[in-house]
């Protein structure tokens, strides 16, 4: 993946033309990797982003003791 800068001094992800800052287009690279996915322990359900999977747990499994992968 090529990362492209334009006058804004911002990034343009190649894949869906979206732009970021430097210190998330990394992190939103992710997301259009098959290979990278953090699951729920308690129900399975599959993130691309690590603060996707914290914001499901605290909507959904809040009474539950947060998971020691989420403390990483």
């Amino acid at each position: 993946i090529v990362i492209l800068e334009d006058n804004t001094k911002r990034y343009r992800c190649l894949l869906c033309q979206k732009k970021f800052g430097v210190a998330t287009i990394y992190r939103h690279l992710r997301t259009h990797d098959p290979d990278y996915k953090v699951s729920c322990s308690l129900c399975g359900k599959q993130y691309t982003q690590r603060q996707s999977l914290i914001v499901h747990w605290l909507k959904t499994h809040s009474d539950h003791a947060p998971s020691p992968d989420l403390m990483k």
